[in-house]
């Protein structure tokens, strides 16, 4: 995994199926975990992907949308969103 921040680290993850199979993995029966990032489909995320290059912190970053989220998530083996 590589990541590069602390609230929106999701956009920086190399793999972030696998970063969130590790989260499941090792989180406490009965435990819960929030995921905060900036949806690719908003005015922020668009804003953000159209000035990438010239960016020198989300250059890298790829913004998902709410529903690739949600599958990344469900496929890790979550449920029950809130």
């Amino acid at each position: 995994m590589n990541s590069r921040g602390g609230v929106n680290v999701v956009c920086f993850l190399e793999d972030p199926a696998a970063a969130f199979k590790e989260v499941w993995r090792v989180l406490k029966d009965g435990g819960s975990v929030l995921v905060g990032f900036i949806d690719g489909e908003s005015f922020l995320g668009k804003l953000y992907r159209a000035n990438k290059e010239t960016s020198l912190f989300y250059r890298e970053a790829i913004f998902h949308t709410p529903a690739e989220i949600l599958s990344i998530l469900q496929a890790a083996g979550f449920a029950d969103f809130a």
